[in-house]
């Protein structure tokens, strides 16, 4: 409201339901609300991890790859698996979401036993797959002059599908593959800073797109890094200032 994005009747509405759900103009913090979810869940499901066998575990985490499917199932064939207009809570419920990733997190970090080599093959591979799978299922959708629905055109890149999990997984195992004795300077300072960045990097982003693809009109493939890459050094700058505030901490974490 403050720079005149909506009015003010938007705004006193967003204001009243501050505390059910995020601001018309900041769709960006949905993530909050899964993210706490996880924290409200951990010590739940943190004792079952400390006594679960290996293949107690692995057998969640392949429910959760197949429930990682249903987004595309649905998408062939409709209501799967008792899911129905009045019935969401389908057959692999429990199975799904965000928790899992915790516990293929987990599983990884605490069970797997390959070698460096073989881990950081591993996560190539898979990273490639997710990535190419993400990349194809909008290229395929995309046709110029057709209008699709967002969550039609964006359903590669649901959080919760099989190519973002491949995606995911093979980059931390990956990272796994860093051995060294301790975490360079640079990047602890931007773990630290990484939660106000991502709180604030749709302010910068509107800015650099504007940029990018009107003031100095950049091909696609050209536009896309442009504007990540400065909507990243934006973001890190700002808030490293903003955390240099007597008390910044409690706004950019």
């Amino acid at each position: 409201m403050l720079w005149g994005q909506i009015d003010g009747a938007t705004s006193i509405k967003d204001l009243s339901r501050i505390f059910l759900n995020f601001p018309t103009l900041a769709g960006h913090l949905w993530f909050m609300y899964p993210l706490i979810s996880i924290y409200l869940f951990i010590p739940i499901i943190s004792p079952w991890l400390s006594r679960v066998t290996v293949k107690e575990e692995r057998f969640f985490i392949g429910l959760f790859l197949l429930s990682t499917c249903m987004p595309y199932l649905n998408r062939w064939f409709g209501e799967v698996w008792g899911q129905c207009f009045w019935n969401e809570y389908h057959m692999l419920w429990y199975f799904s979401g965000y928790l899992g990733y915790l516990v293929l997190a987990h599983y990884i970090h605490v069970h797997l036993t390959w070698n460096r080599s073989k881990r950081f093959i591993i996560g190539i591979v898979s990273m490639l797959i997710g990535a190419a799978i993400t990349i194809y299922s909008f290229y395929v959708q995309a046709v110029p002059g057709e209008i699709l629905p967002t969550p039609v055109l964006e359903i590669g890149w649901a959080f919760c599908t099989i190519n973002c999990v491949l995606l995911t997984a093979g980059t931390f195992l990956m990272f796994s593959c860093i051995e060294l004795p301790e975490t360079p300077r640079f990047v602890l300072e931007l773990s630290k800073l990484s939660y106000g960045m991502y709180l604030m990097h749709i302010f910068w982003l509107g800015l650099w797109v504007a940029v990018f693809k009107s003031v100095l009109p950049l091909p696609t493939v050209a536009a896309i890094p442009a504007i990540a890459t400065c909507t990243f050094i934006c973001c890190f700058v700002t808030t490293k200032v903003i955390s240099l505030i007597p008390g910044g901490k409690w706004i950019v974490g």
